[in-house]
């Protein structure tokens, strides 16, 4: 007998995870809700494991990875020189930790597996059907009072304070062309972030669909990876671009890839014709897309300034770095904890901030899940596997751990157990 059903109360975090409005317990803090749900349940789940007298706990290098680079974070602390913003970081990695303890458990049961897939594309679905509503208002109500719109449903999900700060730099705006568009971001504090969120359901809505065979995860998949279009991220671009051409040969086996082609012959059709009038017609998604490759457009000259300045903390400081969260302050001793001041790459971030040790561990840590679970057969783990790549590729230009949206699908790709 349980104690309390924890596994709902997981399934229900993950499922309200792109909509978890932020609490003000006083006028300087935000907190995610979420950030009190995961700790809870996993507080449930060991007594529940304590009371049943069974505690399942993952034994695969990986999670011995996860704790060497979380070690790493945490003994930072004693050289950052800004030793609020480094426990502000530590304590931001610890408290979602426990989502590697919650899932491990959970999927250790194929039928919760399943429903955890489920509930994470059901998500993301709806999230996508938010942003995609924001992003329509701006052809209704005009962009002012869209961004207006957007503006006061960010503060109920991020909060007074963070809210604020998003709208103090706001990259919700995209010019292509001397036209100016709003991105789609949902309740999401930016584009970039909402795209990796959709991108990492993507290979769970096809799986989904091809194992069920319900054009309800076709559907799904369709208006996920239209939003992430939407968002104008050059990142989740090249991530659905690698993503699309690793699936090609991870299901690369001839008579397969036949009898798929021949199953859906007429989707098959319309997506090549369709990616030929991306190629061939003049668009805003190509023309963002190829803005990627010029240095001297303004978000790519100043990732490249960033990454510079990473590099040259790495190459002063390789073996500790300048410590957790102190990158900004490092670089710019003027800068507060309200300047969304980082490198722009996860692995630059971590290399200045912890150090190339403990980077070494988070590189291993994505490597050795990734070509595992590339090597195995089951369509879920190859599935698993294509979204691992959408997550490193992403981070080469983007910091996701630092989100609340998006550390615990890390924490829950890298924790999936059973044929995983």
């Amino acid at each position: 007998m349980k104690l309390l059903n924890w596994e709902k109360i997981f399934l229900l975090s993950i499922a309200i995870l792109p909509f978890c409005f932020a609490l003000n317990p006083t006028s300087s803090i935000d907190l995610p809700l979420v950030r009190l749900l995961f700790p809870l349940t996993f507080l449930l789940w060991l007594f529940s494991s304590l009371f049943e007298k069974k505690i399942i706990l993952d034994n695969r290098p990986r999670f011995f990875l996860l704790l060497f680079f979380l070690f790493f974070c945490s003994i930072s602390f004693f050289w950052a020189n800004d030793k609020s913003a480094a426990s502000t970081k530590i304590l931001f990695l610890l408290s979602f930790f426990p989502v590697y303890f919650l899932t491990y458990s959970l999927t250790t049961k194929k039928r919760l597996r399943l429903l955890l897939i489920k509930v994470f594309v059901f998500s993301s679905f709806f999230a996508a059907i938010f942003a995609l509503f924001i992003f329509s208002l701006q052809f209704i109500l005009g962009i002012d009072n869209a961004i207006l719109f957007a503006s006061k449903s960010t503060s109920f999900f991020l909060g007074a304070n963070f809210s604020t700060m998003v709208m103090s730099y706001p990259s919700w705006l995209v010019n292509i062309n001397g036209k100016t568009i709003m991105r789609t971001f949902g309740s999401f504090p930016d584009p970039h972030l909402f795209s990796l969120f959709i991108n990492l359901s993507l290979p769970f809505s096809f799986y989904l669909w091809e194992k069920t065979s319900s054009r309800f995860y076709l559907f799904f998949g369709i208006v996920c990876l239209i939003s992430s279009l939407l968002s104008f991220s050059r990142a989740a671009y090249l991530g659905i671009f690698l993503g699309f051409i690793f699936s090609i040969f991870l299901f690369s086996n001839l008579n397969n890839l036949v009898l798929f082609t021949k199953k859906h012959f007429s989707k098959f059709l319309g997506i090549v014709f369709l990616f030929f009038l991306f190629l061939t017609i003049p668009n805003p998604l190509f023309q963002r897309f190829i803005s990627s490759f010029d240095i001297n457009e303004g978000s790519n000259s100043g990732r490249i300034e960033m990454w510079q300045l990473a590099i040259n903390n790495t190459l002063e400081k390789p073996f500790f770095g300048v410590g957790i969260g102190n990158f900004a302050k490092y670089n710019f001793p003027m800068s507060t904890s309200t300047d969304p001041i980082y490198a722009h790459n996860l692995f630059l971030d971590f290399s200045s901030e912890i150090g190339l040790i403990g980077t070494i561990f988070l590189i291993i840590l994505f490597l050795i899940p990734f070509l595992k679970l590339s090597q195995q057969s089951s369509s879920l783990v190859k599935a698993t596997a294509v979204a691992f790549l959408i997550f490193i590729i992403h981070s080469f230009f983007e910091t996701p751990f630092y989100s609340v949206h998006v550390l615990p699908l890390f924490f829950l790709l890298l924790a999936i157990n059973k044929d995983v």
